[in-house]
């Protein structure tokens, strides 16, 4: 969870999440695939 870290701290001293690219983290990633970011190995 160090990216969670990064993003709130970010938050809290900037006021925006820097270097670490969010679209990951959110909820629309669910639609048109309940799993989520799925991995391919």
């Amino acid at each position: 969870a160090p990216a969670v870290g990064r993003v709130l701290a970010d938050l809290a001293l900037n006021g925006a999440a820097e270097g670490v690219e969010l679209d990951k983290f959110r909820i629309r990633r669910f639609e048109g695939n309940p799993r989520g970011n799925a991995k391919e190995f």
